[in-house]
């Protein structure tokens, strides 16, 4: 009987916690207030309360080890928390939980520091990007979060027409979160001070570079660029190189620059490898087949075969000569030798 009882306080025991609400800085009276159990992805009712005059609200609760519990209200219909804490260990203090006032808007809000990564390996781009953006007002700024909403948007951010294979790591929320053609919508509320985001996505990359032009509806401050190869490199209006850095066994080559509160910072990625997409194979297998014609042909045509459909196929088999000569398909010399033998059998036609 002695051992039950043990082994229940062991697990379990009365406690006591409180908690401080706070708006602008002042105590949040009569504030409704939940504590929660927390764990498998839900979350719990364990006791509820209003805060008094001070702003406090005090739950007694069996605290049960192992257990995670968090302190919950909503304000202008925005949920705040406290930290998470265990029933092993209680709050040692009061906690705090500040909620704030909300506006549709603000022109203040700004992008602190961007940073694009790109990583390219094994015929693969990579584009890690992550932005810090500041809210210097007293509010959590709000906005919708569908396009039938009402309110408008928190901010917009552009992403390349060729990316693909979108995984957002931090800050931004599923439900909140909107595509407009190529731009992403954020409708997240956010709180005053610093958020952190972050994303990455991968470029279907058909030549040796790739525009990757930075378009936000809000400005932005500070520019950190990097790759993992001195080959490649960021192009574009104040771009520089600053040096090198280690990251774990890799060396980041890193660039940097200024916009200078510009919204739209154009750029693109050079240096890369020459990588033919899927996408192209069958078209470029039929300017191969166009080429190999062409070296099997005889370099004069008889009279009887001047007809204008045979002069508009030369004119075409001669643009797509040059088309793989652009893409780098084909050595000079060869190109050489076959728009000659083009321009002999078109002669045939321009002889008088």
């Amino acid at each position: 009987m002695i051992g039950l009882l043990l082994a229940s306080f062991l697990i379990s025991r009365s406690a006591q916690i409180e908690a401080r609400f706070i708006l602008e800085s002042k105590p949040l009276a009569n504030q409704p207030a939940l504590l929660l159990k927390l764990g498998n992805g839900e979350a719990n009712k364990v006791a509820d309360g209003k805060t008094n005059s001070k702003g406090i609200v005090r739950f007694r609760f069996e605290s049960k080890k192992g257990e995670s519990y968090a302190v919950a209200t909503s304000y202008k219909d925005l949920p705040y928390f406290s930290y998470m804490f265990n029933g092993d260990v209680l709050p040692p203090a009061t906690l705090e939980v500040e909620v704030f006032d909300t506006i549709d808007q603000s022109p203040e809000l700004r992008i602190k520091e961007l940073s694009l990564n790109a990583t390219y390996q094994s015929s693969l781009l990579k584009i890690e990007k992550s932005f810090v953006i500041v809210n210097p007002t007293n509010k959590m700024i709000v906005g919708r979060s569908t396009e039938e909403s009402e309110g408008k948007d928190v901010f917009r951010f552009s992403l390349p027409s060729t990316a693909y294979n979108l995984r957002l790591a931090f800050g931004f929320q599923q439900n909140e979160l909107r595509f407009d053609g190529n731009s992403m919508v954020v409708g997240s509320p956010i709180p005053p001070g610093e958020s952190f985001f972050s994303l990455e996505y991968e470029v279907d990359k058909p030549g040796t570079s790739v525009p990757l032009t930075q378009n936000f509806s809000v400005p932005v401050e500070n520019l950190h660029l990097s790759t993992n190869s001195s080959k490649i490199k960021f192009e574009g209006s104040g771009i520089v190189d600053v040096g090198t850095k280690l990251y774990g066994a890799q060396t980041l080559f890193l660039q940097a620059s200024k916009p200078s509160g510009s919204n739209l910072f154009e750029m693109k990625l050079t240096g890369l490898p020459l990588h033919i997409p899927m996408s192209w194979l069958l078209p470029l297998g039929s300017l191969i087949l166009v080429l190999l014609s062409l070296l099997l042909k005889e370099a004069s045509i008889p009279t009887s075969q001047l007809d204008p459909k045979k002069k508009a196929d030369l004119l075409k088999d001669l643009m797509n000569l040059h088309k793989m000569k652009e893409l780098g398909l084909i050595e000079n010399s060869d190109f050489r030798i076959n728009r000659l033998r083009l321009y002999q059998r078109l002669s045939n036609f321009y002889e008088s």
